[in-house]
């Protein structure tokens, strides 16, 4: 399928990754096409920068595109990350230590909600699968690079 070119959108890309063929189990089958880092849609002065996935419905982009600032994404990748490493010690809650998160000054407690037990090993299995540990393993990677050029050294807590 020959695919308009997404740049004439609101959301103004500015590093498109072509995505069809890398979502996951969905992989060269999905209707996401692309992520985009560029500049926000709702954002008049074009000055916040978003992640957006851009989805096609084989006839339209969709409107069903979701579009987040860069530090929700982030944010969303901590709590990932925080309820594999909590639920693969078997507990029952996700704890978010104070500072995780931008002005966190105390703990945060989130309760792991299933429906019973069954609900339960379920999720806990989604959340060992190879694709999300795989992901989660090349982002570890990322962030360990990005210390060591000293990136990540600069800023402060």
């Amino acid at each position: 399928m020959n695919l308009p070119n997404p740049r004439y959108l609101k959301h103004r890309p500015v590093v498109l990754l072509p995505y069809a063929e890398h979502d996951g189990d969905d992989a060269g089958n999905t209707d996401c096409k692309w992520i985009s880092i560029g500049f926000a849609q709702w954002d008049d002065q074009q000055t916040t920068l978003s992640v957006k996935t851009l989805r096609h419905t084989g006839e339209r982009w969709s409107r069903q595109s979701e579009e987040l600032p860069l530090h929700r994404c982030l944010d969303a990748a901590l709590l990932i990350a925080a309820t594999v490493a909590q639920a693969a010690e078997g507990a029952r809650d996700v704890s978010l230590d104070a500072g995780v998160l931008e002005n966190q000054q105390q703990p945060i407690e989130l309760p792991i909600e299933t429906q019973g037990r069954l609900d339960r090993n379920e999720f806990e299995t989604k959340l060992r699968g190879a694709l999300l540990l795989r992901r989660l393993k090349k982002l570890t990677d990322t962030l360990i690079a990005l210390r060591a050029r000293g990136v990540l050294n600069e800023i402060e807590e």
